[in-house]
């Protein structure tokens, strides 16, 4: 949001330019050239630049821009990009930077734009560890003390779950019958891991284990206690790891940190592992949510647990398909699912196939979900956007994901602290083994 408006004569236009082109960054590339050319304020966007090492994900990225008939200028690196930018911006534009590169790189990412004066939107999670997030938070209280620029909120989170129909549909369904809510459960599956064993080169982009990269999505809960981020009380009481992640499964297997590098016990300590199956319980406003994750699919307690509610409800919550390279059966696209408990009934959601279900009672009823136009990524894109220009709040905002993302880290932490005395090839081998298992279930 512009802190003053009239500190600008005249705002021409919004640039925006976008850092890596791999598998989610061609999502966000196509929604970015439908927004190109849109006026909102008398502001035109424009989207002007893109880089990404990879020369044929450039290419793949020149196509599409061509068949959408924008010509956004291609870049191997940010340097030359921004150089680029800085010789053809006029005075008053302003430059929205959106980052869909390695989640390693969020943090330095966010800072270079702040100093820059750009805003940054970028994919979650925003930072990986406690001192990249101290870099950022000093970063913004410096840049909001000494008012270097006219943005309140210098980067946020692109968090499209936030705009997720059934989540929508919840929040209205909340206030509508204000009842309390007596417990919340979510849990995030896919099977990323199995597919990086499987095809490393296929996934070697994705980092982070299930932890950092699957449960920052979850941030959405925190709407459901109150629009007022800074009146949450949140206090994480457990977290822990059934599984690590490994780097490879062949002759010595090792695992595997938050960067996607192999750890040893010698550097166990410096290089925490990441995990591959978690569980983390939280109170939020003295409300029990127990948040579920997994890179190696479905455990089994949740797989049986899905399956019954979806025999009464009879609606399929599990979807499989070939999703990578080498794997001799399917495996586990992807499972989102959001299940409260109220005083007076109950509410189960799948955010996958976009289903809300409630009970009163023994019997699941299929609720109507709220209207909604185009796809999550570009409502994120849109709301952002009118942000920027001070006209609407986020999707998701800065200070709520600060305190989700908080969370997050105290549960890496704690789940490290548990793991720190575990014999790293005992942990590997133990993953390896369910590995197999999911990939050759009649084995």
């Amino acid at each position: 949001m512009l802190n003053n408006r009239a500190c600008f004569p005249l705002i021409v236009k919004l640039i925006v330019l976008q850092v890596g082109l791999g598998s989610f960054g061609k999502k966000a590339l196509e929604k970015w050239c439908e927004l190109d050319g849109q006026v909102i304020e008398n502001t035109k966007i424009e989207f002007l630049g893109a880089c990404d090492k990879n020369e044929y994900s450039r290419e793949k990225a020149l196509n599409i821009c061509n068949d959408k008939n924008v010509f956004p200028a291609l870049f191997s690196t940010r340097k030359a990009m921004f150089e680029h930018i800085a010789k053809t911006r006029k005075k008053y534009d302003l430059v929205l930077v959106y980052d869909a590169s390695s989640s390693s790189d969020h943090a330095r990412h966010i800072q270079e734009c702040i100093k820059l004066g750009f805003f940054c939107l970028v994919e979650s999670p925003p930072y990986t560890s406690f001192s990249e997030e101290k870099q950022v938070m000093d970063l913004i209280h410096f840049v909001h003390v000494s008012n270097e620029n006219n943005f309140y909120n210098k980067w946020l989170c692109c968090q499209t779950e936030s705009e997720n129909p059934v989540v929508l549909t919840v929040l209205d369904l909340l206030k509508k019958e204000n009842q309390k809510i007596k417990s919340i459960e979510t849990c995030r599956f896919s099977s990323i891991g199995l597919e990086k064993s499987a095809a490393p080169l296929f996934r070697e982009g994705v980092t982070g284990g299930d932890l950092l990269d699957l449960l920052p999505e979850e941030s959405y809960i925190l709407r459901f206690f109150t629009d007022n981020p800074a009146k949450l009380d949140i206090f994480l009481e457990n977290a822990k790891s059934d599984y690590l992640m490994v780097s490879n499964t062949q002759d010595q297997p090792s695992l595997m940190n938050c960067s996607g590098q192999e750890i040893t016990r010698a550097n166990m300590k410096e290089n925490p592992p990441a995990s591959a199956q978690t569980k983390v319980m939280l109170k939020i406003n003295n409300t029990p949510v127990t948040l579920n994750s997994g890179w190696l699919g479905l455990p089994k307690e949740i797989k049986e647990k899905t399956e019954s509610i979806g025999r009464q409800a009879k609606h399929n919550f599990i979807s499989s398909g070939k999703t990578a390279m080498y794997l001799e059966e399917p495996v586990l696209k992807g499972i989102r699912l959001l299940h409260i408990k109220l005083e007076k009934s109950e509410l189960i959601g799948d955010l996958t196939h976009n289903a809300l279900f409630s009970r009163h009672g023994k019997s699941w009823t299929k609720k109507k979900l709220v209207k909604t136009e185009g796809d999550g990524l570009s409502r994120v894109f849109s709301k952002t956007v009118s942000h920027i220009l001070g006209k609407g709040k986020p999707s998701t905002s800065r200070i709520e994901t600060e305190h989700f993302m908080h969370q997050i880290l105290l549960a890496k932490k704690m789940i490290f602290l548990k793991k720190m005395y575990s014999d790293p090839k005992y942990e590997a081998n133990k993953t390896i083994e369910k590995i197999k298992r999911e990939i050759n279930p009649g084995n």
